[in-house]
């Protein structure tokens, strides 16, 4: 039996599926919390990257209505060039100032290079047609 894709086309529903996994990410923060062997940083570290891995996987299934149901490539993030330069100014800001740190987080260079990673997949995004 073979599953079909599903995808999502309605701004709204896209919008509850970026909020659960933000809730996601807060119960991976939850669960990490009693924990006393890990230092914050490596907490903030691993919270950063399941948000980010969660974001790419749901991100995936939006669709426009322009597009078809063929497959994305990996790296075409949004449908339209605007859209891919958005986020990745978005996503380059955000690394850069968790890497650099701020008087909310302290410097995470690691998470701050994932975020830069992942605001590149949007310039790809926006650079190929």
């Amino acid at each position: 039996m073979q599953l079909g894709r599903t995808y999502i086309y309605s701004n709204f529903l896209k919008a509850m599926m970026i909020f659960a996994t933000m809730l996601l990410t807060v119960g991976v923060a939850l669960i990490l919390t009693p924990r006393t062997d890990m230092s914050e940083v490596a907490k903030y570290t691993v919270v950063g990257i399941v948000w980010l891995v969660a974001l790419y996987v749901v991100s995936r299934r939006f669709r426009t209505i322009a597009e078809g149901n063929a497959p994305r490539p990996w790296w075409r993030m949004t449908a339209s060039r605007f859209l891919g330069w958005a986020f990745a100014i978005f996503f380059a800001a955000a690394g850069i100032w968790i890497a650099a740190g701020s008087n909310l987080l302290p410097s995470n260079p690691l998470l701050g290079i994932a975020y830069l990673a992942f605001g590149n997949l949007f310039v790809m995004s926006a650079l190929r047609p």
